[in-house]
């Protein structure tokens, strides 16, 4: 044991239990109402639906570039194409 504040001295026993005793919860008797259990459901719906189109989003993002560079490029393709056609007639 340790004086931990001048002569006050502390046993680890004693911390521990009032440790355990914080910790550890009692029986509460509460009553959610309906309106409070619909917009809890309601705002925890939408901060999941938020997490879930981020990272839809960033996922999603790579595979929308690649697909937007291939349009581009197969019309560069087919403008060139069309250009040097006219010039060879």
């Amino acid at each position: 044991m340790k004086n931990i504040i001048g002569k006050i001295k502390i046993d680890s026993n004693y911390l521990k239990i009032t440790f355990l005793i914080l910790v550890i919860p009692a029986h509460s008797f509460a009553y959610v109402g309906p309106g409070a259990g619909i917009t809890f459901l309601g705002a925890l719906w939408a901060v999941i639906t938020a997490i879930v189109l981020a990272i839809g989003g960033f996922l999603v993002w790579p595979i929308r570039a690649f697909i937007r560079r291939r349009k581009l490029n197969k019309q560069d393709k087919t403008a060139n194409n069309n250009s040097t056609k006219d010039v060879n007639k």
